[in-house]
């Protein structure tokens, strides 16, 4: 089911995708890197000021980490 749920994502992305609007081209393709930073330099500046991080906080930022270094390499490799 969950398999399903990721292919009509994608479809979503292909059907709405328009090469010729670099704008939201450039937008859509920002939001994860934004979201990465955001939550790495969040990470960084608690960790140097010493403020207490919640069981929340580090579930977002080993989310993240999940993302971009757990099975997202596989799964690109395995769409290629």
């Amino acid at each position: 089911m969950l398999a399903a749920e990721i292919d009509k994502a994608r479809q979503h992305d292909i059907t709405t995708f328009d090469k010729n609007d670099l704008f939201s081209n450039r937008l859509r393709s920002s939001v994860r890197p934004l979201i990465t930073f955001a939550a790495m330099a969040w990470y960084i500046y608690a960790r140097l000021t010493g403020i207490p991080l919640a069981g929340e906080d580090y579930a977002i930022i080993g989310g993240v980490m999940m993302f971009w270094f757990g099975f997202r390499p596989f799964e690109k490799r395995q769409s290629l």
